[in-house]
């Protein structure tokens, strides 16, 4: 990823980040989470390298590529661990990518919600607070959380380290 690339991904984060002037949020209930995993490699990033720029400006302020997340920077600010979730539209009957809503970002108790597979950040996690700009959404992301089984999550998973600020 080039340095032109990772600055016009911050640059669209600074301007849309909980944007109130943006569309609505979909509603598109109930919703699942799926696919919960931990994040070990740069490897786990595939498909995921835009979003893992804009996680690293939201998340703790630091401009850099993908792998960035992987830094002695980053694991100085908590950034250890990082879980991804995919959430889904749960009324569709598969996994496909058109049903995907939502993906969470997490670590520790901090992290992101994109808008599906966009960089466009419709809510954060701080301090285990969530705060997103759609309640309804808000919501139904906490009520979906809430359903995934022990055996759904990753090992040493932060799922459960936020609710709705």
């Amino acid at each position: 990823m080039t340095p032109a690339e990772i600055k016009a991904i911050g640059d669209h984060v600074k301007k849309t980040r909980m944007a109130k002037d943006l569309p609505p949020l979909p509603h598109a209930f109930p919703l699942a989470f799926r696919n919960g995993r931990i994040l070990k490699s740069v490897d786990d990033l595939v498909g995921l390298e835009r979003q893992a720029v804009a996680f690293l400006l939201d998340g703790v302020g630091q401009s850099g590529p993908p792998e960035a997340i992987f830094s002695e920077e980053a694991q100085d600010e908590g950034m250890c661990d990082v879980e991804v979730w995919d959430v889904y539209d749960a009324s569709e009957a598969s996994d496909a990518p058109d049903a995907l809503a939502y993906r969470v970002w997490l670590f520790s108790d901090n992290g992101c919600v994109f808008q599906a597979a966009t960089i466009d950040i419709v809510g954060g996690i701080s301090q285990g607070g969530l705060g997103i700009r759609d309640a309804k959404v808000g919501e139904e992301l906490i009520a979906a959380r809430d359903r995934v089984t022990k055996k759904q999550r990753p090992k040493n998973s932060v799922l459960d380290m936020f609710d709705l600020d």
